[in-house]
């Protein structure tokens, strides 16, 4: 094997693991294909999914609404609110949280795709490890068509990966962000590492907020030096797998969950953090 040729011709777009098995895919169907007959439709790429861009219209208080898939040259660039979604969303659910966690009856959304709960976990541990995803580059690609300096953007769990995966690149080709607001809500992405990024990119940070007892935000994101977040996160994970929104301590924005006991808003399970890192 030509290594030297593997890492000239690797896409920048993709991990290691995702470019050398598109690679064999691609042998594979060379070898086998019949000649003159049609090629096979290529598999389905596991950790790959594009991210889309949608115009989303509802009502805030119920999720009631529709999302309107749409290309950048249509969307209005200056003072653009934005949404990014989380893991294990698909178009519907994520379309009702934007409205949810966005408060805001009109958005444009980049949804991050789901393509289920495993791969979405890989994808996401990918992202966490540093490993290059394609919905993180296909999330710059639509960013750039924004004026991101009076953009707001909103993102939640997994899209606050994304979000910042983007935005790093952005910085690196120079374009200007001065002056964006960015809101993280039950960050898997860390609070002080995104701070830094916001404050080389000259973006503010309205919001960094998680709820008391959520491990995306708490334990995975290490978000907070508090021992009784962290202890009541690590007892509390069932309940993001209860499937009920308002028993769910990550999926709705922070102090929303309205089965939850108040108590869990407290003091005693503040966050050694300024309030806008909460």
């Amino acid at each position: 094997m030509d290594i030297a040729k593997f890492f000239r011709d690797r896409p920048p777009s993709e991990s290691f693991k995702l470019a050398y098995r598109q690679k064999q895919n691609a042998a594979r169907t060379t070898r086998g294909q019949v000649p003159g007959s049609r090629p096979p439709a290529p598999a389905k790429a596991k950790f790959d999914p594009n991210a889309k861009l949608y115009r989303v219209t509802g009502d805030p208080k119920t999720g009631d609404g529709k999302a309107v898939e749409i290309s950048p040259k249509d969307i209005n660039p200056k003072n653009a609110h934005i949404w990014i979604n989380g893991m294990h969303n698909k178009l519907d659910a994520a379309r009702k949280l934007g409205l949810r966690h966005t408060r805001k009856p009109e958005f444009y959304m980049i949804h991050n795709p789901s393509d289920g709960f495993f791969p979405d976990v890989g994808e996401s541990t990918l992202q966490k490890f540093g490993f290059r995803t394609q919905v993180a580059n296909s999330t710059r690609d639509l960013l750039r068509h924004f004026d991101l300096p009076t953009a707001n953007v909103t993102s939640h769990s997994q899209g606050t990966m994304i979000m910042n995966s983007a935005l790093g690149d952005l910085r690196k080709e120079g374009k200007n962000m001065k002056g964006m607001n960015l809101n993280y809500h039950g960050a898997a992405a860390n609070g002080l590492l995104s701070a830094a990024l916001a404050h080389r990119i000259g973006a503010h940070i309205p919001n960094f907020e998680g709820h008391a007892l959520d491990p995306v935000h708490n334990i995975i994101g290490m978000n907070s030096p508090n021992l009784l977040r962290i202890a009541g996160s690590l007892i509390a994970t069932p309940l993001l797998f209860s499937g009920d929104q308002d028993k769910s301590q990550h999926t709705l924005p922070n102090g929303e969950a309205k089965k939850l006991s108040p108590i869990f808003q407290g003091k005693l399970f503040d966050p050694l953090f300024p309030k806008r890192f909460r």
